[in-house]
């Protein structure tokens, strides 16, 4: 299935407290604004069947300070090291994604992080810890 672009200008609408996108290939985030201004509402975030990459994940949790749910769904593509940071996040669903690293980086108030069916989109030979090869790090 090919996948629509995710048209930029959803991602410059700093009002919202709530973004649920379905069927996606997020747009890249390079030249979009950083910060904490950009997404100064937005509580909760859910990305299902999107194709992304780290450094547009990066983006959406450093740019969204008051996030405190996060929902990645049937999510593939490049984001290969996935790392959790935000001060209110407080629950994570990790749900048939593909990464090799989920990490959790500065997230004090993470209640939940839920992980199933996670795998890498290749072998990877240690196995530390989770299904598949995907490898967890809590800090």
């Amino acid at each position: 299935m090919d996948l629509l672009r995710l048209p930029v200008d959803i991602l410059r609408c700093a009002k919202l407290e709530r973004l649920y996108l379905g069927c996606w290939h997020f747009p890249g985030t390079a030249d979009l604004p950083d910060g904490t201004g950009v997404f100064p509402h937005l509580r909760e975030l859910t990305m299902v069947h999107t194709f992304f990459e780290d450094r547009d994940l990066d983006h959406m949790l450093a740019s969204s300070p008051v996030l405190e749910t996060l929902a990645l769904l049937v999510s593939f593509g490049k984001a290969k090291h996935v790392r959790l940071r935000g001060q209110r996040l407080q629950c994570v669903l990790f749900w048939e994604s593909m990464a090799f690293d989920l990490e959790v980086v500065d997230s004090p108030l993470l209640k939940r992080l839920i992980m199933w069916d996670t795998c890498p989109p290749a072998p990877v030979g240690d196995v530390s810890w989770g299904s598949g090869f995907l490898k967890a790090h809590l800090s």
